[in-house]
């Protein structure tokens, strides 16, 4: 397959075949017909399906409404590409008297498949491509076929088309002036590739029927939650990993990093990525393995279920963004020096111990400090009460005293004091008429430590910190301490775990209630007049109105980690 055909596949969609009436057996998905096709030992798929259903869908939607007729809508609109498209649109009309919508629809409606295989080490002139589609018309198909080849006969591009038949089924050989294809046009299906074997594996397969079992990449693609999807993106590590262990052989720091990467690479089975558009945008991603065989550090992330962090009852509700999980941070801490060699692992721990470790009252960060932090963790920015103060910044990490006789929790707090009260000394050595002071106040039998210097910091900032319910929390000033609330009841997590939120409606109200200061610090930043960057500041309003909320998730379990992006669009 050449690359000018590898290059327009990837903006081919697709049709999924609707049930059969009810009684009778289900259908497979086309989908999976044309994946039944596919050599397991592909390197990727790019799966495309349901187009016809999704643009109808699009034509009513008020959120892609209101993108097209924002100021980035209508900049796409007069693109020069998109002229482009509508001129190849025209051609395609005159020579082949079918439009997009026809083509879109009839010949692209069912599903399409592009799958690849990467060449050898050192020889990427042996790649491969296959391109199988599903027409929902295989009159029409045919008929475009024949005009095709028509067309670059009579204009020179096809020097030959040569019949061929495997196993009673017959195919084409077409040469042109780069290379030479193979074609199988057969019924509904349509095989385009450069390698014979390939398309002779198509014909095999076809003749065999269709099996009651999913192929191994559909069943992957059905686990990983993209059976609906629009798009989808299978990648089989198994076809990168001689590349991979190649690269692994150099000595030196490149080598020990391939070669503990590769400890976490061989026991994927699938990588899945997927695009679905239903009410709201969700884009997937899903990691799966053989847990057995993954390193002990992270084989607990893909056997147990996500948890949900207690930190979501705590943050403000109308924060404009949130994030939070959990995470072990003593197994993160393996799992970084594992990429180490054990010099530079040994060599970075010492460092870390040497400079922080006094601070702490001399806590072994490995032995007493890093099993007593977590898992909870967080970070979110809420606006203040007042319009003309900086937003309020919360950050939190759990944090437990412990056993030993200097109390973990108390041992850090202390330790951010006492590089406080330095950063102070050495600020105000230089810097007399702008001095900094270290306070503290009493909020709720909680003490909160804090830095005041008006003509430091912007108004409303006045870094804090205090140990509050079991957390080492920072905070931009008092105030927005007191935006740390106590405990609800936690919600049960279901089969994910909410990691980051984004309000791009608090966003947009923020922006405007600093519109001028947003306004000259794009203007400064970028050497642009105010006027121009107050024109960036509205393009950028009028396409968060368009959203309500923008999300991140995590699954995991059953040997198979998923992360989710959602975006669910405003209604207005």
């Amino acid at each position: 397959m050449n690359r000018r055909s590898l290059v327009l596949s990837l903006f081919t969609w697709a049709f999924l075949l609707a049930t059969q009436t009810i009684g009778l057996a289900q259908a497979p998905a086309p989908r999976d017909e044309l994946l039944s096709l596919v050599p397991a030992d592909a390197g990727f798929c790019l799966i495309v399906q349901n187009l016809r259903e999704q643009v109808d869908k699009w034509k009513h939607s008020a959120s892609i409404k209101g993108l097209l007729n924002s100021p980035i809508g209508q900049g796409l609109a007069a693109a020069p590409e998109v002229k482009r498209i509508a001129a190849i649109e025209k051609e395609m009309q005159k020579h082949f008297q079918v439009d997009w919508a026809v083509l879109r629809d009839d010949v692209l409606g069912d599903a399409v498949v592009l799958a690849y295989w990467p060449g050898p080490p050192g020889k990427p002139e042996q790649e491969q491509g296959l391109l199988l589609i599903r027409a929902r018309d295989p009159k029409l198909l045919a008929q475009l076929v024949d005009r095709l080849n028509e067309e670059q006969t009579k204009n020179g591009e096809l020097k030959s088309l040569t019949p061929l038949e495997h196993q009673g089924v017959k195919y084409q050989r077409r040469k042109d002036a780069r290379s030479t294809h193979y074609v199988l046009v057969q019924d509904n299906l349509f095989a385009f590739t450069r390698k014979e074997h390939l398309l002779q594996g198509v014909i095999e397969a076809r003749k065999r029927g269709k099996d009651t079992d999913k192929s191994v990449i559909s069943q992957q693609v059905a686990r990983a939650g993209a059976d609906r999807a629009l798009a989808i993106l299978w990648i089989n590590p198994r076809a990168f990993e001689p590349e991979l262990n190649q690269q692994a052989q150099k000595n030196g720091p490149e080598g020990q990093l391939l070669r503990s990467f590769l400890a976490y690479w061989r026991p994927l089975d699938a990588i899945v990525f997927s695009v679905s558009d239903g009410d709201e945008l969700e884009v997937r991603w899903a990691v799966q393995a053989r847990t057995k065989e993954l390193p002990s550090s992270i084989r607990r992330a893909f056997e147990q279920q996500a948890k949900s962090a207690e930190l979501w009852n705590r943050f403000p509700a109308s924060a404009v963004f949130s994030v939070a999980g959990q995470i072990d941070v003593g197994q993160l801490a393996e799992s970084i020096g594992e990429f180490l060699t054990p010099e530079n692992r040994k060599a970075a721990l010492g460092s870390l111990q040497r400079a922080a470790g006094p601070a702490i009252g001399g806590l072994s960060i490995v032995k007493d400090v890093l099993p007593h932090i977590g898992p909870d963790w967080g970070l979110c920015i809420a606006a203040a009460s007042d319009p003309k103060h900086f937003p309020h910044i919360l950050a939190a990490l759990a944090v437990k005293p412990g056993s030993g006789k200097v109390p973990v929790d108390r041992a850090l707090y202390d330790g951010v004091r006492i590089f406080a009260t330095l950063a102070i000394f050495l600020h105000n050595r230089n810097n007399a008429d702008r001095p900094l002071q270290l306070k503290s106040v009493a909020q709720n039998n909680v003490d909160v430590s804090y830095l005041a210097g008006d003509q430091v910091f912007p108004p409303g900032v006045q870094p804090a910190w205090a140990l509050k319910d079991g957390y080492l929390v920072f905070a931009s000033s008092p105030d927005a301490m007191l935006r740390f609330r106590a405990a609800g009841q936690v919600k049960p997590a279901g089969n994910e775990a909410p990691i980051l939120k984004v309000s791009p409606t608090e966003l947009a109200k923020l922006l405007r209630e600093n519109r001028q200061l947003v306004v000259d610090h794009l203007a400064e930043k970028n050497k642009i007049p105010n006027l121009v960057a107050n024109l960036s500041l509205e393009t950028a309003l009028g396409v968060l109105d368009l959203f309500e909320q923008i999300t991140l998730a995590q699954g995991s379990g059953n040997g198979q980690m998923i992360w989710i992006v959602r975006l669910r669009p405003r209604v207005r």
